[in-house]
């Protein structure tokens, strides 16, 4: 009101009551504009070039150390958001690498399971192989040990001159049986045919 008045002087007063007023509170933002204000207006009105130097000097040392605890602020803001970005990260990294591991482990797990599982089937297979062998070998030496019994059985069909023989004889040597009939087709008879053959297998033992 007193500047519209045209009274800068007092105008001036009320404007350095706001500045005190700014300071009692703390408010540096607002003493820092008014330090500015008061400068200008002191040139303007040219109310007094030294106190305007003194505010101009006051508003530079003052908004010098605020934008300086601003930077501070800023670059302290900026740390804890790269430090956060940085344990995040490392949180990640941490993750994938226990992950990686379990992985491997599994992987470890699961070839060692089927390079044993393999051995053991192999294992497992030569065994059954083994016990084939010597089941085949067995049941070789019971045929040899049969054939073996039915000839001396045989044999002793013949020699007392028994009917079974002829079908023992038939079991044991069909082909020579039926070269035999080839060479007298009169041989019909069952019990002819087993006397004539009974004669020809005394003869020949």
């Amino acid at each position: 009101m007193e500047e519209r008045r045209l009274n800068p002087e007092k105008a001036i007063q009320y404007y350095e009551k706001s500045l005190v007023n700014a300071k009692e509170v703390g408010n540096r933002d607002r003493i820092r504009k008014s330090y500015k204000f008061l400068a200008d207006y002191y040139r303007t009105y040219k109310l007094g070039n030294e106190k305007a130097r003194e505010y101009e000097l006051a508003y530079v040392l003052l908004n010098d150390s605020l934008e300086s605890e601003n930077k501070q602020v800023i670059d302290v803001v900026l740390n804890q958001v790269l430090n956060a970005k940085d344990k995040e990260s490392d949180i990640k990294v941490s993750k994938a690498v226990k992950i990686s591991i379990v992985a491997l482990v599994l992987l470890v797990v699961a070839v060692t399971y089927f390079v044993w599982r393999s051995k053991h089937n192999r294992k497992i297979l030569g065994q059954k192989e083994e016990a084939l062998q010597e089941t085949e070998s067995i049941n070789k030496e019971l045929t040899e040990q049969i054939g073996e019994n039915k000839f001396n059985n045989l044999i002793d069909l013949a020699k007392s001159n028994n009917p079974e023989f002829l079908t023992l004889f038939t079991e044991l040597y069909p082909q020579f049986i039926e070269t035999l009939k080839s060479f007298d087709p009169n041989l019909r008879s069952t019990c002819s045919f087993a006397r004539w053959l009974f004669s020809i297998s005394l003869q020949k033992i």
